[in-house]
């Protein structure tokens, strides 16, 4: 069997030389009559190395494209790390770092600029031990080939590599799959209508084909090569560009023969969150490096056996739009301490259903993420609003009731609505059908006071026992029982 093509993607930080080094790749194919004729907009092409076929996609470095770029992460079968030794580690690396990594792929580093006076390539190779991606002579296999796009130096060691690398990979033979395909880009063409980039991952796609997304379809009229001729048919790992789509396919679309829907595509989702249901995927902001480095190692106490955070990023800033795709793209939250964020960035926010929260008191945040970690505190749109559990209840001699009480979702507050469930069973058959009368709550009251250890507080988010005053209050309230907000 012959090995199909491998599928690189390019990451980096902007500016690091991404394209000058793709410009270099592509001028080193032997069929360099092609060059000129590359469709620029399609970010994927294949050149000829040695007899071996190479796809590569570039995935773009900006931070607004962070989302582009996980996903662009997800298509490769080896990531190519791009970094400018005269820059070195920048937040956009650590970023690509963390998507590389999460892809499982062989990660293959490109020292560009090499060019440039003054560089040290051990700084750099120390800076990215530091990041925990370790490479030859550092204690890991990760190889690093110094180059300069600008001269041409370096490029065919950078190809040697990856033909080296994907000669040791064990590749399944995809060509007879069904045929499933990622959009790696889509626009609409005043012209040719909606068109999309796609890397066929498994199969085999023809002109002709009916082809679904879960939120459009398409009868293919023509299938454009990278080099930007008509092709009647693709195979697995090459890039092309689809014309008949009814409207533009969402970059990061799934392909198939089969017609898919948006609630079977939710459904799957929900279940794949459902597996991780301990796992809390985090982008984090903070002011200073020192603040930063202390509330990361306040986080990495918190991870047990049975929960723990999955730090997607973290770094010194104002919370950006990047930060919210970074987060949105894994289902995770955002958090910063001392920091802010622009209207926009909020109203990309709720766009992406991500959530966004701020704080000023270290402890505070790591409340909400004990509270998120113990799988009991509902983030989306906080939909469990505030509950509880009476623990111990106690009559003071003023004959006001203080209700001892553990929080394990949401948050309280003063002057808060809430009603009394004699259990949790008991709530939750009330929420599935609230019409029933018999299922009504036992007691239904205000929140007066909050009480945290002697100290009186004005919220209570989960995680913590807490003393509740209720006006009125319920006498016959007893230990086990469910306070809820409404």
């Amino acid at each position: 069997m012959q090995k199909r093509p491998p599928v690189i993607t390019i990451m980096g930080h902007v500016d690091h030389g991404k394209t000058t080094l793709l410009d270099a790749i592509r001028k080193t194919n032997v069929a360099k009559k092609e060059f000129g004729g590359i469709t620029q907009h399609v970010s994927a092409y294949q050149v000829t190395y040695k007899d071996n076929l190479l796809t590569f996609i570039d995935t773009p470095g900006h931070e607004a494209f962070t989302q582009m770029r996980a996903r662009g992460g997800k298509v490769a079968d080896i990531i190519i790390l791009v970094v400018a030794t005269n820059e070195g580690v920048k937040p956009q690396t650590i970023e690509a770092i963390l998507h590389a990594k999460a892809s499982q792929v062989p990660i293959i580093v490109a020292l560009t600029k090499t060019d440039l006076p003054g560089v040290s390539l051990e700084k750099i190779k120390k800076d990215l031990a530091e990041k925990e991606l370790l490479l030859e002579g550092y204690g890991g296999d990760t190889v690093a080939v110094p180059l300069s796009a600008k001269e041409n130096k370096g490029i065919t060691d950078l190809l040697e590599t990856i033909v080296l690398t994907w000669e040791m990979e064990k590749v399944e033979d995809l060509s007879q799959n069904d045929f499933e395909g990622v959009v790696i880009e889509s626009l609409l063409d005043k012209r040719r209508g909606p068109l999309a980039s796609v890397i066929v991952k498994k199969g085999t796609l023809s002109v002709g084909d009916t082809i679904f997304s879960f939120d459009t379809e398409c009868k293919v009229k023509a299938l454009i090569g990278f080099n930007g001729k008509p092709v009647k048919e693709a195979d697995p790992a090459t890039p092309v560009e689809i014309l008949g789509f009814k409207s533009v396919p969402q970059v990061g679309s799934i392909l198939s023969h089969q017609k898919t829907n948006s609630e079977s595509v939710e459904i799957s989702q929900k279940k794949e969150l459902d597996k991780n249901i301990k796992i809390l995927n985090l982008v984090l902001k903070a002011d200073t490096q020192g603040t930063l480095e202390a509330l990361q190692y306040s986080i990495a106490k918190l991870t047990n056996t049975e929960s723990q955070v999955n730090l997607l990023y973290a770094g010194v800033g104002s919370i950006t739009q990047g930060d919210i795709l970074l987060a949105s793209s894994a289902g995770g939250i955002v958090m910063g301490f001392n920091v802010d964020y622009l209207s926009d960035v909020e109203f990309f926010a709720k766009s992406r259903k991500t959530i966004v929260r701020t704080y000023h008191i270290i402890y505070e945040l790591i409340e909400e993420l004990t509270g998120a970690l113990q799988g009991m505190l509902e983030l989306e749109e906080e939909k469990i609003k505030g509950r509880a559990e009476i623990v111990a209840i106690f009559n003071l001699p003023s004959g006001d009731i203080i209700y001892g009480a553990f929080v394990f979702a949401g948050r309280f507050k003063v002057r808060d609505k809430i009603a009394i469930w004699d259990s949790e069973d008991h709530l939750k058959e009330f929420l599935r059908d609230p019409k029933k009368s018999e299922l009504r709550p036992l007691f239904e009251t205000k929140v007066k006071k909050l009480k945290l250890e002697k100290n009186f507080v004005d919220n209570a988010p989960a995680g913590k026992n807490y003393g509740f005053l209720f006006d009125p209050q319920f006498k016959e309230a007893s230990v086990n029982q469910i306070i809820h907000k409404h």
